[in-house]
């Protein structure tokens, strides 16, 4: 029943920013042009410890070169997908520009889910409706602020599962729902140097091992999110993790910031838990002394697979 609260969640959380599983293994990737069927394109390799620079692969400090100018993600009877172009420095900041085409007699929603920029979870929160027999162009956007957390220079890899399921009947099958990599600076996954972490002076590593890392870094108060601590994330699991908090009390009082988190394996995302100033006021909170907390991590796709992490942590700001 806890596993479900948690899972349930999470998906509120999402759903409260925008709209938006599939294999884990990436099945296409995605290069340069000319265009290809992703089933044309190799696989990457499967989830690994990625390597590490203080820089960000082929950006070298200096501006990337995109040279992905076009690419068919997917095309067949009831739909295709397609890249039509790059976007470097769009409204919201880097972007794809895309072609969805319905060739179905029912009308198609297309999402995007489990995104990942260089090894880092960057949802860009995208969906598209496109009505029967009809084409839709959009584009696909990831804010330069998050890509500026992750010390993201370059986007060298963006891998997603592309989802594309009948939008008026959620218990329908799903006509896509695959996992594809694109490289958009024409780099390969044997070449990509990831972005390293950078520590802050204030962080406090709550765990640390061979199966998954979480680090409270920073803490952060505003008049829209209230009191804030900045995490860091990382699964080095084969297996899709969810992180969620239980039992949460602030100086001694409950006060639950409802949060929960999945990172896919092998990837790493911070994520901002939040506590609202109202909750604060009603229990006299005016400074955080201390921050109790359950932490449970464990295998979003199996029901009897043992917590990776189930222990109570307490957090008390330096």
């Amino acid at each position: 029943m806890k596993k479900l609260t948690s899972i349930i969640l999470a998906i509120i959380l999402a759903l409260s920013v925008s709209a938006c599983a599939g294999d884990n293994t990436p099945q296409s990737s995605v290069s340069n042009p000319p265009p290809a069927s992703p089933s044309d394109n190799s696989p990457t390799p499967s989830p690994s410890a990625p390597s590490e620079s203080s820089n960000t692969s082929s950006a070298q400090n200096n501006k990337p070169n995109y040279s992905l100018t076009s690419a068919v993600i997917i095309d067949d009877e009831n739909c295709s997908f397609t890249i039509t172009s790059v976007e470097e420095s769009g409204f919201w900041g880097f972007s794809l520009k895309v072609l969805c085409e319905n060739k179905a007699d029912i009308d198609l929603m297309f999402s995007w889910d489990n995104v990942s920029v260089n090894s880092y979870m960057a949802d860009p929160f995208w969906a598209t409706e496109v009505a029967a027999g009809k084409k839709s162009n959009t584009e696909i956007s990831f804010s330069d602020s998050t890509l500026e957390r992750c010390n993201i220079e370059s986007i060298d890899e963006i891998v997603f599962t592309l989802i594309i399921y009948d939008s008026n009947d959620w218990l329908a099958d799903r006509l896509i729902s695959e996992e594809f990599v694109i490289y958009p600076t024409g780099l390969d996954a044997n070449s990509i140097i990831y972005p390293t972490r950078k520590p802050t002076a204030t962080e406090q590593i709550v765990i640390d091992n061979e199966s998954c890392t979480f680090i409270i870094e920073s803490e952060n108060t505003d008049s829209l999110w209230g009191y804030t601590l900045i995490c860091y994330l990382e699964n080095k699991t084969p297996e899709p993790l969810m992180y969620s908090w239980d039992n949460v009390s602030v100086n001694g009082f409950m006060v639950d910031p409802y949060w929960a988190t999945s990172v896919q394996p092998g990837k790493r995302c911070y994520s901002d838990i939040s506590f609202s100033n109202s909750k604060f006021e009603e229990n006299g909170i005016s400074s955080v002394e201390e921050i109790e907390f359950k932490l449970r991590i464990y295998d979003s796709d199996s029901w009897s697979a043992p917590d990776v992490v189930n222990e109570v942590f307490s957090y008390s700001p330096s």
